[in-house]
């Protein structure tokens, strides 16, 4: 069994800081989307599955997991009380969630893209969302269902913002800011005290001619009444990525695809009543027919610059007139740059890094030391040492576009294969370059030393194999005594007829083993370079192959995904295995076992039995596409590297694997996989616009599966007389596990144990008569009083879902009639005791604000 030891990485979203203030474990998939709830007690995170998860941040703990969406979730974003949670994602579908009893309200369908934002207008109950097919919706959440669309856009709109003043701001990949203003049938607010307004409702008086009577009517239909104000043009012509405000809305931020911001400060309503003056004095004296107050005197642009690396996500803040910008780039760095508002002179402001150990391009190449305490890793600008005892990098070191990496006898010095076709020789302990070869001509795909030790050989895209022997150059100077200095001197070439991909020494020292573009694997014998054998089988370019420790086996890797084992000795293939659902990127064997690992772009990485061709083990925690794998010598640790620029490292252990299990675990995958595809449909309700929130999951199939099996339990019980029911059940395995003594109560403790957001796919699961039988248990818990709202939200459900069969199931009516009695009952007492709650509290916060009461209260003991 393979264990997975932490590493310090930096996911989409997520970053590592010097210092780790806590950890939250979420799923084993890369997070797309990150919310703080207003009141910062709640994180919300959306993950590329689909899945949400909703952590507390004062106890780190997991409060809520939802499963709606089936691709990435992109948009994240909470109302103005917090406890109602909206996401989009780039299924074109926009799920509302309930924050306070964890279940899914319904879902919203309409758009034809990617979802890439939602914005809530609280007052109005109003929802704004827009999408990458041009459009931004404006949805009633009161009948839950799109009552204007924005069409003006003409490509993907990528970001929309609401202000303090009902100011719809939209932005897509031209270069023009649009303006709308939104103002509500109930919004009573004096227009002196918006001059925006004022200027937005000037404008809309000038261009009537463009209103339509059909447009005017819908102004008084509808609660929100949309206005066009203006626009205006950013300085880039590329996309819009992300805008955003200060929470005082002093500020606009925009970051754009080439890596700029550009900064706006709005103008305050004081300010624009000083100037409306100002142009009113100037109006009587002149003949003017402008507008007293355009949107350029209500934004100006006061900055912009560049970022060093491409932005991804941005935030910010104003401490006072300073503006603080923290921008999330994708090279694994998080900037920060600091901008005085006030200052007429805005240059590139001061810059501050805070960077992760690991390295900020794709990784292509790693290599362990001889005594398994040192990994190497290289990537396209650096190469880096790592202790693996630490995990930390203990040397970093400047290169060309790495390729292929290896520790050198000694593990005190490395070489470095890189893109340029050339051969760069480091020092590790002084971290410094010694010396740099000419190899080929083209990239250096392959390096291998070779088994004595003596010499390393290279392959390239120049189709040679260039055999290198270690030679010692003594260095002299005046103020130093002589000393040695490892070099590389070439000794042989071996010309081929394709590229080569891979190269690798046999361990006996008898061949050299070659993998080229042209489908195949050739071997030569080491001493003479004499062809020996070539292996055919591949369909596409063989990426890689090794040899076991006992010269016996070879295995390669190709494009066509495809994991072959042959015979070293005549060169016949022994087994072709389907590997990976991508390319097979590389394979390594483990020290003196015919067992060896494979990976590849599936992001995946698979342990196989080489002597009985059968699949041991799956390993998955990587975000991208494998690059490379690493053994140790001592075969009890593996490192792999990924396109996500993490390095993993692998522990063994002791812990037995099972083939069966493991094959078990791929199965419920797939089946997960499919019930992904499935939506949860009530019969009878077919809506174009809403549908219900949550989807089915392997995890809702097995909710369905115990209910039924303890409501059928409890009916085959409750058919036996009490003096045998309570014998059965004090030797019933199930009730003794459950910690119960009859059949009811262990119903209520499976019903219990449905998470929140599975319980209307569990009861939509459910058929017509165990629905009625659970409705009648339900009813007594109501009665009794355990879990009653989850028990009352449950029962409307079944009665919603199964209402056209208990219309004509005369025998339930009477069951019925006594339920909505309860019902009603327990309700009604539920409301008074929440607004006697809901009173109190209202009178001691009036108490606190007037110093009634301190706010460290007493705790005394109640007897």
């Amino acid at each position: 069994m393979w264990l997975l030891l932490p590493v310090k990485m930096l996911l989409f979203g997520i970053c590592v800081v010097e210092k780790k203030v806590s950890v939250l474990k979420g799923e084993k998939f890369p997070v797309t989307a990150l919310k703080v709830s207003l009141n910062h007690k709640q994180l919300s995170v959306g993950y590329v599955n689909g899945m949400i998860n909703v952590f507390d941040l004062e106890n780190q703990e997991t409060l809520f997991k939802f499963n709606g969406h089936r691709s990435a979730v992109t948009v994240l974003n909470h109302n103005k009380d917090g406890f109602i949670l909206v996401s989009g994602g780039n299924d074109t579908d926009v799920i509302l969630w309930d924050l306070l009893q964890g279940t899914g309200m319904y879902r919203l369908k309409g758009h034809k893209g990617s979802i890439t934002q939602a914005v809530f207008l609280s007052e109005d109950n109003v929802l704004i969302t827009s999408s990458k097919d041009s459009l931004i919706k404006l949805w009633d959440l009161d009948t839950q269902h799109c009552f204007d669309t924005i069409i003006e856009h003409r490509s993907e709109v990528t970001d929309i913002l609401v202000t303090e003043n009902k100011e719809l701001i939209t932005g897509c990949a031209d270069n023009e800011l649009r303006f709308w203003g939104l103002q509500s049938n109930s919004d009573k607010q004096d227009d002196s005290e918006a001059p925006l307004k004022k200027a937005r409702i000037e404008e809309v008086k000038t261009d009537q001619t463009d209103s339509t009577e059909s447009q005017q009517e819908e102004e008084f239909i509808y609660q929100i009444k949309r206005v066009k104000i203006g626009s205006l043009m950013r300085q880039t012509k590329e996309r819009l990525v992300a805008m955003k405000t200060n929470p005082s809305n002093r500020v606009l931020v925009c970051l754009n695809n080439d890596s700029s911001l550009e900064i706006y400060l709005m103008a305050t309503n004081e300010e624009l009543k000083k100037l409306e003056k100002r142009r009113l004095k100037k109006r009587k004296k002149k003949e003017e027919t402008e507008p007293l107050i355009a949107l350029k005197d209500i934004f100006k642009k006061i900055s912009s610059f560049k970022i060093t690396q491409k932005g991804h996500s941005f935030d910010c803040f104003l401490d006072k007139n300073i503006l603080k910008i923290v921008c999330l780039s994708s090279n694994n760095t998080l900037s920060w740059y600091n901008i005085d508002i006030n200052s007429s002179e805005q240059g590139i402001p001061e810059r501050e890094v805070l960077e992760t150990q690991g390295h900020h391009t794709e990784i292509r190449a790693l290599s362990f030391s001889s005594d398994n305490t040192a990994i190497l890793s290289a990537s396209a600008d650096s190469v880096k040492v790592w202790d693996r005892s630490y995990l930390q990098c203990i040397a970093t070191m400047d290169c060309e576009y790495a390729l292929c990496c290896l520790f050198l006898p000694g593990d005190r010095l490395c070489v470095v294969g890189t893109k340029s076709g050339t051969l760069q020789l480091f020092e590790i302990a002084t971290a410094s370059l010694l010396n740099t070869f000419d190899a080929h001509s083209g990239p250096v795909w392959s390096i291998s030393l070779s088994p004595d030790k003596n010499g390393i050989c290279s392959g390239g895209a120049d189709k040679n194999i260039k055999f290198w022997t270690f030679e010692w150059l003594v260095l002299s100077s005046e103020n130093e005594q002589p000393r040695k200095q490892l070099t590389l001197e070439h000794q042989r070439t071996l010309q081929m007829d394709e590229v080569v991909l891979a190269v690798k020494y046999s361990p006996d020292n008898r061949l050299v083993c070659v993998a080229l573009m042209d489908n195949t694997a050739k071997l030569f014998y080491t001493d003479s370079l004499k062809f020996f054998v070539s292996l055919y089988g591949h369909s596409m370019p063989v990426l890689c192959l090794d040899v076991s420790s006992d010269s016996e086996l070879i295995v390669t890797g190709s494009a066509d995904r495809d994991v072959k084992l042959w015979g070293s000795d005549f060169g016949d293939c022994h087994k072709s295995l389907f590997a990976h659902d991508g390319s097979v990127t590389c394979v390594k064997f483990i020290p003196n076992t015919h067992m060896f690992f494979s990976c590849g772009k599936d992001k995946k990485i698979r342990q196989w039995d080489g002597d009985h061709f059968l699949p041991i083990l799956t390993l998955q925690g990587h975000q991208d596409q494998i690059r490379c794998l690493a053994i140790s010598p001592s075969s009890n640790f593996l490192v792999s590297a990924s396109h996500d620029k993490s390095i993993r490292l692998w522990e063994k252990t002791e812990e037995i694997v099972i083939p069966d299990e493991e094959k078990e675990m791929e199965r419920e995958e797939e089946l997960d996989k499919e019930y992904e595809e499935t939506e949860l449909q009530i019969p009878g309700e077919v809506s174009k616009e809403v549908s219900h929130a949550s989807r089915m999951s392997l995890e809702t199939v097995k909710s369905i599966d115990k209910l039924m099996e303890a409501i059928s339990l409890h009916q085959e019980e409750s058919r036996k007389p009490e003096k045998e029911r309570i014998a059965d059940a004090a030797t019933n395995p199930f009730l003794i596990a459950y910690g119960v003594d009859d059949t009811v109560k262990y119903v209520r403790e499976i019903f219990k144990r449905i998470n929140a957001s599975e319980l209307n796919g569990t009861l939509l699961g459910l058929p017509y008569h165990c629905a009625v039988i659970l409705l009648k248990l339900l009813q007594k818990f109501v009665t009794s009083k355990w879990c009653t709202m989850k028990s009352i939200n449950a029962i409307l459900f079944l009665l919603r879902v199964h209402h056209n069969q208990l219309l004509v199931d005369k025998s339930i009516l009477p069951f019925l009639l006594k339920l909505n009695e309860d019902i009603q009952e327990h309700v009604s007492e539920l409301v008074d005791t929440s607004g006697y709650n809901l009173y109190a509290l209202k009178m001691l916060q009036r108490q606190y604000n007037n110093g009634d009461i301190s706010d460290n209260f007493e705790v005394t003991d109640v007897k």
